[in-house]
């Protein structure tokens, strides 16, 4: 038997560019596959739409009574599939038509597959880009759960894999930030998890994206104080859902628990340098990094206290007042 691909579709005032995602679901060339689309109390023409392409496609919408949330709406929609491997799809974006296809080519013996993407601008333009591109990741595959820890270099709407693995990552911890790091870190403690080159989805980005308001390093820190104090924050909570994790390997618990007590004691600090030597000489695992400088800033960055980051900005807005500092939007 052919493998059933069910496709976890979820939406929110999702109507300027749900369409053309809906048409590139259907102009794939896999034809085992149907769609669960939830949608989570949309105020705009987005359950219409999905309505619309219920009455002649395969495809089954929810809409939910209260407003849950993107991760838990991401777990919602998992919950419903009932294929034998689930491709998670945002809202925005546009899949190649072999997507499917080349994925399902690469999916025995893995618990995960992930491919690269094309990164495009609202209009849908090429940039040129692609998501191992952006700020230099290195894509992992085999036994990488540690390089997981700290690193994401994959993207939700990227992924398949085999409905078995709901059974592992489910639920989704609720102070988690991304469903697609949870999921991926889950995956590659079980298995080997495996990447295709070929860009299969053209990733639109726009202001109203999740992961452009978020950016797509948890480590991009050093744009204001606040910034810094959530993304700890978010780190600190990562760490600990990664060291409840059912599957998590004695050595990665280690290494996650050992990060996170190094972690509590730079908040006041100018400097760890006890933290930078340790993520230095641990860089290989934690990082998945193409350019090698790029280890430095990364080692760096974390290994800098917040009474750093507000000298910093107090410098920045000294530059600015005197015209010496221009803002660029990475």
């Amino acid at each position: 038997m052919k493998p059933e691909v069910s496709i976890a579709l979820t939406t929110y005032n999702g109507e300027r560019y749900l369409r053309e995602q809906l048409d590139s679901l259907f102009a794939q060339t896999w034809s085992h596959f149907h769609v669960i689309a939830v949608d989570d109390g949309s105020s705009d023409a987005t359950v219409s739409i999905l309505r619309e392409y219920e009455q002649s496609h395969s495809l089954e919408v929810h809409v939910n009574e209260t407003n849950l949330g993107f991760v838990k709406n991401f777990e919602k929609a998992i919950r419903l599939c009932r294929g034998t491997h689930i491709a998670l799809c945002d809202q925005d974006d546009i899949w190649e038509p072999e997507k499917l296809a080349v994925l399902l080519d690469h999916s025995d013996g893995n618990t995960l597959v992930y491919s690269d993407a094309r990164l495009v601008d609202e209009e849908g333009r090429d940039l040129d880009r692609t998501l191992s591109d952006l700020h230099g990741l290195q894509f992992v595959r085999g036994d990488v759960a540690v390089n997981l820890v700290l690193y994401e270099c994959m993207s939700g709407n990227t992924m398949l894999f085999p409905s078995s693995l709901c059974d592992h990552f489910l639920p989704i911890p609720s102070n988690f930030p991304f469903h697609d790091i949870w999921i991926a870190f889950v995956a590659a403690s079980l298995g080997r998890i495996d990447y295709v080159r070929e860009p299969l989805v053209r990733y639109r980005r726009h202001e109203q994206n999740i992961t452009y308001q978020a950016g797509v390093s948890d480590y991009d820190a050093f744009r204001d104080g606040r910034t810094w104090v959530r993304n700890r924050r978010r780190l600190r909570r990562r760490l600990r859902n990664l060291l409840d994790c059912a599957t998590i390997r004695h050595e990665e618990q280690a290494l996650v628990a050992e990060l996170a007590d190094r972690l509590n004691g730079v908040q006041d600090r100018w400097f760890d340098p006890s933290l930078f030597r340790f993520l230095f000489s641990r860089r290989h695992d934690l990082y998945a990094i193409k350019r090698q400088k790029r280890y430095f800033v990364r080692v760096l960055d974390l290994s800098t206290g917040f009474r750093f980051v507000r000298w910093r900005i107090g410098l920045r807005e000294r530059l600015r007042r005197l015209g010496l500092w221009k803002s660029r939007r990475v």
